[in-house]
């Protein structure tokens, strides 16, 4: 058995069985960067 993140474009490719184990996630920047004040700010910055 091995971990695979599960995505909408992962869904149809595997049977899944978890959650198997919880995981957490951090960014970490320098502070010259630009704050983040939402989730999806990761993914579109220039909104």
């Amino acid at each position: 058995m091995f971990t695979v993140l599960r995505t909408p474009e992962r869904e149809p490719y595997y049977q899944w069985v978890g959650p198997v184990m919880e995981v957490e996630t951090a960014l970490y920047s320098s502070n010259a960067a630009r704050q983040l004040k939402q989730r999806w700010e990761i993914d579109h910055p220039s909104r």
